[in-house]
């Protein structure tokens, strides 16, 4: 795909995404992680209530010790990750900042009332690229 890509003005990104998919690919099991913690009824769609209700109490499901999966803490999941797999979940640059990004584009600026998984995991990685913009800038 890189050998039909042409760097200029209508492409930002030059030659490739390379940057902007490490970063997504860091975080999209999370990413699905949190939108399962949402998706109660298992229906691969989320209301905007629903995506609402999660920044009260951000949440992941999380397979524990035992086996089981739970809905757990981002700063549980954070401490459950060996050291080299830290992701910073729950810090300034973290799932809420994402979240939150993905909520302004989907529901507010999208102007939806629901939203798939499809639509989630394409949101989410608008809002990575997004957030990984100024960052190249400044360097």
């Amino acid at each position: 795909l890189a050998s039909r890509e042409s760097a200029g003005t209508s492409n930002s990104h030059g030659w490739s995404f390379a940057a902007e998919m490490d970063d997504f690919t860091r975080v999209l099991p999370f990413l699905v992680a949190a939108f399962n913690s949402m998706d109660r009824d298992c229906d691969e769609v989320v209301s905007c209530e629903e995506f609402e209700y999660w920044f009260g109490r951000p949440r992941l499901e999380h397979r524990t010790e035992g086996g089981l999966w739970e809905a757990a803490e981002l700063q549980k999941v954070e401490d459950s990750l060996p050291g080299y797999c830290k992701r910073g979940l729950d810090g300034p640059e973290g799932m809420v900042k994402l979240m939150k990004r993905a909520r302004e584009l989907h529901f507010g600026e999208g102007g939806r009332q629901s939203i798939s998984l499809r639509d989630f995991v394409h949101v989410m990685m608008k809002a990575i690229v997004e957030a990984r913009g100024p960052k190249q800038e400044e360097s």
